[in-house]
This record gives structure tokens, sequence and C-alpha cells, in this order.
């Protein structure tokens, strides 16, 4: 098992919202294509990537936005 896949588990969609904000991202509904939005951090837009609409997100999918942001799996989880 990789070190990030320890720490990662499918989580609700709205738990990883608040999560997200409270690191400092934006959830935009409106921008996203079909079911999907997009999160973008206000101060770098290069740390973007989509939110499905599918709750819970799995853990394989989170892992990867994880990665798209910029965000270390300690980091997600001290925000939860």
């Amino acid at each position: 098992m990789s070190p990030m896949t320890h720490h990662l588990r499918n989580i609700a969609r709205r738990k990883a919202i608040k999560a997200f904000r409270e690191l400092g991202f934006e959830i935009d509904e409106s921008r996203g294509k079909g079911s999907h939005a997009v999160i973008y951090h206000h101060d770098d837009s290069s740390r973007r990537t989509t939110l499905p609409q599918r709750d819970p997100i799995a853990q394989g999918t989170l892992r990867n936005m994880l990665r798209d942001l910029r965000i270390t799996p300690e980091d997600f989880s001290e925000a939860l």
C-alpha cells in the first residue's frame, strides 16, 4: 500500500468541499462540465481540478484530485 493510499478513504462530497474551502480553495458549480464542478485556489489559478457530483468521492478519485491540487493527504485530513 502506498503512503498516500493509507491516509485516504471514500469521503462524503460535502465533507470534501468543506476541507477544500478550509485549505483556501473555491468551488465553482457553474463552471464544471456535465456532472462536475471546478475547484481552484484563489491565489494560484494553476492549482485546479474537477469535482464529481457523485457521493461519496472514491479513494482513487480523491487521491488524483489532491495530486492535481498539490495537497498532501496529511494536510487534507487535518482540514476535515
